[in-house]
């Protein structure tokens, strides 16, 4: 990809290294290892593993896997002009999606095609299809999400969920808000 500069604003960040993950989330839990870099000017994009985009130039992410192809995790903290993250479904070693308040204040981000297995997921104003959660995950965490099909949440294999201010399918406000391990997640308590 030749013009690969012009997609991303000097506020992009990424690092050639990532933490192992635990319990947190934001910025909080820093996953990036070692000082934070530009691409391009700094670091080699191949060899970038944790990246935080800001003010994106393009609709989708279609270009993600040409410029950064070993990413393990992805940040948005500002999207600009990214109405859809089509194209993360081609990073082999994605594990890790985080959407920070931010990005999302003004308009939710709709990941509703989005089908990826995550070892975490973070999710801030979003529209998201809880079926589209696949394989085991370690923290997944909504806050002001509207989720869809959200009575696949009892199908889901994961160690801890938390639902924060998170709407429903119908966009009514679930009933009571969780946090905890998931196999003590009890569907009718917070979905009726």
């Amino acid at each position: 990809m030749e013009n690969y500069k012009e997609l991303l604003s000097e506020y992009t960040k990424c690092t050639e290294n990532v933490r192992e993950y635990v319990y947190g989330f934001g910025s909080g839990n820093k996953r990036y290892e070692g000082q934070q870099l530009t691409p391009f000017e700094e670091l080699d994009p191949n060899k970038a593993k944790w990246l935080g985009l800001s003010e994106v130039a393009t609709q989708d992410l279609d270009w993600i896997n040409d410029v950064f192809p070993n990413i393990k995790v992805l940040e948005i903290r500002t999207i600009g002009s990214l109405k859809s993250l089509k194209g993360i479904e081609k990073l082999k070693h994605l594990d890790g999606l985080v959407i920070h308040p931010k990005a999302t204040r003004e308009q939710p981000l709709d990941l509703r095609q989005v089908k990826l297995q995550f070892n975490e997921l973070l999710l801030w104003n979003c529209l998201f299809d809880i079926s589209n959660l696949q394989g085991n995950f370690n923290y997944a965490f909504f806050n002001k999400t509207q989720l869809f099909n959200e009575n696949k949440i009892t199908s889901l294999s994961g160690s801890y969920l938390k639902i924060y201010n998170c709407n429903k399918e119908d966009n009514s406000p679930i009933e009571s808000d969780f946090e905890g391990e998931m196999n003590t997640f009890k569907f009718e308590n917070h979905f009726k």
